[in-house]
């Protein structure tokens, strides 16, 4: 008899965080007093540009990072990476509520229903 596997897909956290991540841990790794262009960073971090300017626009609404505008401006982190946890990064790409949902997708995961990673 032979068994059926399925295959289960799930992500913790969206493309755009894995972007944000990315882009957070190059920053990360420049000198305080330097700012990058979104282009930099995203070249250094290998990540699509237009795609991303996106998750930097949540990154400084966060206040994570910071936009400096005119020639010689760029990005640049407002806060010190070792004080900011990738949780803090999810959530201001992702939202607040990102982890009170079903990881797996299903909509009425619930104790009573729940799905086949739901914590009992």
């Amino acid at each position: 008899m032979s068994i059926m596997r399925r295959r289960i897909v799930f992500r913790l956290y969206s493309k755009a965080c894995e972007y944000a991540i990315r882009a957070f841990l190059c920053l990360a790794g420049e000198r305080e007093e330097i700012n990058l262009t979104a282009r930099d960073v995203c070249r250094k971090a290998r990540i699509p540009e237009a795609y991303t300017r996106k998750v930097f626009q949540s990154l400084v609404r966060g206040k994570y990072l910071g936009a400096v505008p005119g020639n010689g401006g760029g990005y640049r982190l407002l806060r010190k990476p070792d004080k900011v946890s990738i949780l803090e990064i999810i959530q201001a790409v992702d939202g607040k509520d990102t982890f009170e949902h079903c990881i797996m997708g299903a909509s009425r995961c619930s104790c009573r229903r729940p799905c086949l990673l739901h914590s009992t």
